[in-house]
């Protein structure tokens, strides 16, 4: 019964519900900040990730609108050389790029 109801579930969920993408433990190698623009994020990996397929995939972007609890983790993260995973948005793209919608720390 249960594996019916779950099967139910996941068909009628929205399909943005499975198209974030996570980054995996990596580290922030540049933050970018332009006024009122966000924050761009450069990190070690050798391709990001894109689910949206954004036009432009040289970096991340953490919307303004993001929480500033997201921009102190990034912030911290980059000054403590602390790897982190980052869950990259799956149905659009800010600035042509990327876009960053939750930031985690693993110990």
């Amino acid at each position: 019964m249960f594996n019916k109801v779950l099967a139910i579930l996941c068909f009628l969920a929205p399909a943005s519900v499975w198209a974030h993408s996570s980054t995996g433990s990596i580290s922030i190698t540049k933050l970018q900040s332009w006024n009122g623009g966000g924050i761009f994020i450069k990190t070690d990996e050798l391709e990001i990730s894109n689910p949206a397929g954004c036009a432009i995939t040289d970096q991340y972007v953490l919307s303004p609108n993001a929480s500033e609890m997201s921009q102190s983790m990034l912030l911290s993260s980059y000054i403590a050389e602390q790897k982190l995973n980052l869950i990259v948005y799956g149905d659009g793209c800010e600035n042509d790029r990327p876009m960053i919608v939750a930031v985690t720390f693993h110990k």
